[in-house]
């Protein structure tokens, strides 16, 4: 999805915080590798000089696009105010980027967020699939002389993989017919885990010319 490329506004407020940080006027380049890119991945990003190191630090966060720049807003608060008989001090003109405009919190931070935690289960799938080539250097190296289980090509890997995934899993676990997938040349899926709607391709490198 496109998004304005400019005038975007964030606030702010870690846990105990009194007031929020603000900024103003960023185009949406700068939004998403400041603010965003680091909200997803949850690494330390900072707002106004608040570094924020966690998530879980912050009790508000708000991101908000106008059509115009904070100053337009602001000068069009100082009209109101000249015309009216109430005059209000000790306001934050920052902050009218934020009142001002149309919150985009849910869709830039957390409705990504909700979408890339798989399920308890899928992502137990992911974990046992990451550390695969670690089961694989275990079998590799055996104790008091016995012989080494030999992985050695892509059958191997497989059978070991499916291993590994029953030892863990309640469903069944099985080839399963498709088309062909991830660049390969098979008809069928090396793992497929109906209940969890996963199939996964494994392929076995031997070399440079296999890393295509």
């Amino acid at each position: 999805m496109s998004y304005p490329d400019t005038f975007w506004h964030c606030a702010v407020r870690l846990l105990g915080g009194k007031k929020n940080k603000i900024v103003n006027n960023f185009s949406f380049a700068d939004l998403k590798r400041q603010i965003i890119d680091p909200w997803s991945t949850g690494i330390t990003f900072s707002v106004s000089g608040l570094i924020v190191r966690s998530r879980d630090q912050v009790e508000h966060i708000c991101i908000t696009h106008t059509p115009f720049p904070l100053q337009w807003y602001v000068d069009q608060e100082r009209e109101r105010d000249r015309h009216s008989s109430v005059v209000l001090f000790g306001g934050d003109d920052r902050s009218l980027g934020i009142s001002s405009g149309e919150d985009y919190t849910h869709e830039l931070l957390f409705a990504s967020l909700d979408a890339s935690i798989p399920e308890p289960e899928v992502g137990l799938v992911l974990r046992l699939c990451e550390r695969l080539p670690a089961s694989a250097r275990i079998l590799a190296t055996r104790r008091k002389g016995k012989v080494a289980f030999q992985i050695s090509d892509e059958y191997d890997a497989q059978d070991l993989l499916h291993a590994v995934l029953r030892a863990y899993l309640k469903y069944s676990v099985h080839e399963e017919p498709l088309g062909k997938i991830g660049g390969g040349h098979s008809g069928r899926a090396d793992v497929a885990i109906e209940e969890l709607g996963t199939v996964v391709e494994l392929k076995y490198v031997h070399g440079p010319d296999d890393q295509r």
